[in-house]
């Protein structure tokens, strides 16, 4: 409520927010672990032969999906304790509506999220709550399941945290 009236009162638009999953820790218990900001390169991060950088601009990178199954993933990551992972993906898609977040040491379905992308071309920030996790773990993300169509990808953040908080 009280966005919604700042919003309102400064004449703002209110920013794109889509939440794969009904819960997540509340931000005063969350833990960061890592930031990407891919407006200074890859940083570690690895792409499929179905995607490639069709070329790097201001606001990111700007990837292209030329096969099925375009995805990207990250460098392996230490997570010290059994927690909750929260990931937030700041996108624009052209591409058709299918995500998916694979974690873990290998990649399979039973260890996957999947998440509804918005493709019209404008900026949304996609939020996605992973199971406890520990251990060496890397973070998949597919942008869109089909061939064809470009991505920006601004960033990517992952939190940990030990409590799970339903959303109102």
């Amino acid at each position: 409520m009280l966005f919604r009236s700042l919003f309102s009162l400064y004449g703002l638009t209110r920013p794109s927010i889509h939440y794969a999953q009904s819960s997540t820790a509340h931000p005063s218990l969350e833990k960061h672990l890592a930031t990407w900001d891919f407006r200074n390169g890859m940083q570690g991060w690895q792409l499929s032969p179905a995607i490639s950088i069709h070329k790097s601009v201001q606001e990111g990178i700007y990837l292209q999906a030329k096969e099925v199954d375009p995805y990207l993933f990250s460098p392996e990551l230490e997570i010290p304790s059994a927690s909750y992972i929260h990931v937030s993906c700041r996108m624009r898609s052209t591409g058709d509506s299918r995500g998916q977040i694979f974690y873990g040491s290998e990649f399979t379905p039973d260890k996957s999220l999947n998440f509804a992308v918005i493709p019209d071309g404008k900026w949304h920030t996609y939020y996605v709550s992973l199971p406890k996790i520990s251990g060496k773990t890397r973070i998949r993300i597919d942008p869109s399941a089909g061939q064809g169509g470009f991505v920006d990808r601004k960033s990517t953040r992952l939190n940990s945290s030990h409590t799970v908080i339903s959303y109102a």
